[in-house]
């Protein structure tokens, strides 16, 4: 019977403990100050692949991996946007990898992405990214067809380090304007 109780005193702290935290998180002005207070990120414009209209000034930055699911999530949404607004909207992919931590075969996956979108644009690179988010099996990707592996990688390379360097570690981490 004590058990009982205590049980239902935790159960009655965590139900008060709940609406205490939805207040927190549904209170737009708290949201706002937080927001407006944080440091604005500035992603150079030399680092992230460009997708739509490069030109536009509405600009959606997104951090991404293809082998996270939330990221693969997240690409539907944009390759939607793209879809319908690509010619108002420009989208900056920007690649996290640690080449340091990974295998060769994730690092030719990585050199592949990025060759196709220096060689074959943008239109091929959205079709194989959506295949690697779409495929469990990234065999069919590593071809090794590469550009110059040493400037790939250094790409690749700048835009982890822009990561690191502005604490930018989850993904999708995503940036509108």
């Amino acid at each position: 019977m004590y058990f009982f109780k205590i049980y239902l005193i935790e159960i009655k702290m965590l139900k008060e403990e709940n609406v205490k935290l939805f207040r927190f998180s549904r209170n737009y002005d708290l949201f706002k100050s937080l927001l407006l207070n944080q440091e604005k990120i500035k992603i150079p414009s030399d680092l992230p692949l460009f997708l739509g209209n490069k030109e536009s000034d509405f600009n959606i930055s997104i951090i991404t991996s293809p082998f996270c699911q939330y990221c693969r999530e997240a690409h539907e949404i944009i390759e939607k946007i793209i879809q319908n607004h690509g010619s108002n909207i420009k989208v900056a992919m920007l690649f996290n990898p640690r080449f340091e931590f990974i295998d060769e075969k994730t690092k030719d996956l990585y050199r592949n992405l990025f060759s196709v979108y220096y060689q074959k644009g943008e239109t091929q690179f959205r079709e194989d990214l959506t295949k690697i988010f779409d495929s469990k099996n990234y065999d069919f990707y590593t071809n090794k067809e590469f550009m110059d592996l040493k400037w790939l990688d250094e790409r690749i390379k700048s835009q982890t380090e822009f990561c690191y360097d502005n604490d930018l570690n989850l993904t999708p981490t995503i940036f509108i304007n």
